[in-house]
């Protein structure tokens, strides 16, 4: 049958050239039907051409599934050309797989680039947030400025705001919506860190100058000002030195096993060597 139209493209037993309304009293229905083992289909075609195909079929047998295809495969149903799978088992939703298993949305590419958030509101945020019956669960934002933040659920139905941030530069915070350094802890009266070792092992701080002739430095800041003391290992002599107080100088250096322990100078010449930087002279 053909309607505003002369001539038959392919062999389709309907074919329409224009506009087609579908009208009824309650539901408007369109329906297609094909035998257990067949499948039905709405092509767009383009100059004869299949352009985007809607298909009730994903790949060998899947006759419950639906398929979005478009693309210059032939014929327009191949793998290659489909955009969208629903399973119809499952409900799963694929973008660039036929087999979209165990998520309910799966997206799938060659390339790196897979999702995109985008937020054509400039100076807000684009966010994602994870929620059941009981609240918002957490949330991944990203900053306008440039920056990522990680929300926590309070288990009351609100939010942790900015429980780790990560600034522009690379900065990591927690507890900081401003850190300073590499890693920056804040955010509660008294933070702690914890490194615990649950299989009886040993725990480890690590600091690794990566060159040699290096120092690694503790420093303990007193309001801000770096006034509180320090502990230093020089590279230069294979040595430890402690400083308390306001001054930076040092207070206690101790050595390797050859030498030992002095207060008051950092070049002790005894298993332990007192000094009093006043008088400038040894202790007994």
């Amino acid at each position: 049958v053909l309607i505003g139209q002369t001539a038959a493209v392919g062999s389709s037993i309907l074919q329409v050239t224009g506009d087609v309304t579908i009208s009824n009293a309650s539901n408007a229905l369109l329906t297609l039907s094909a035998g257990s083992s067949d499948t039905c289909r709405i092509d767009y075609l383009e100059n004869g051409v299949t352009k985007v195909a809607l298909r009730n079929s994903v790949g060998a047998g899947a006759f419950d599934d639906f398929g979005i295809f478009a693309g210059s495969a032939t014929p327009i149903w191949n793998n290659d050309n489909l955009r969208i799978a629903i399973k119809g088992a499952t409900g799963n939703v694929g973008i660039g797989t036929a087999a979209p298993t165990g998520y309910r949305l799966v997206v799938e590419n060659t390339a790196e680039d897979l999702l995109k958030l985008y937020n054509s509101t400039d100076g807000l945020d684009s966010l994602i947030s994870f929620s059941n019956p009981g609240g918002t669960l957490a949330r991944i934002q990203g900053i306008d400025n440039g920056g990522l933040a990680f929300d926590t659920g309070n288990n009351a139905g609100g939010i942790n705001s900015n429980a780790m941030f990560i600034n522009n530069a690379g900065n990591v915070g927690i507890g900081e919506t401003s850190p300073a350094t590499k890693l920056d802890i804040g955010g509660m009266a008294d933070p702690v860190v914890r490194i615990k070792s649950d299989t009886g092992g040993d725990p480890q701080l690590r600091f690794d100058a990566s060159q040699a002739n290096r120092s690694a430095r503790i420093k303990f800041y007193d309001n801000g000002s770096v006034i509180g003391g320090f502990i230093d290992y020089l590279h230069n002599g294979d040595k430890m030195n402690f400083g308390a107080g306001s001054s930076s100088g040092i207070t206690m250096t101790v050595t390797d096993g050859a030498v030992g322990i002095g207060t008051g100078t950092d070049t002790p010449t005894s298993k332990l060597h007192l000094r009093d930087p006043a008088a400038n002279s040894d202790v007994g």
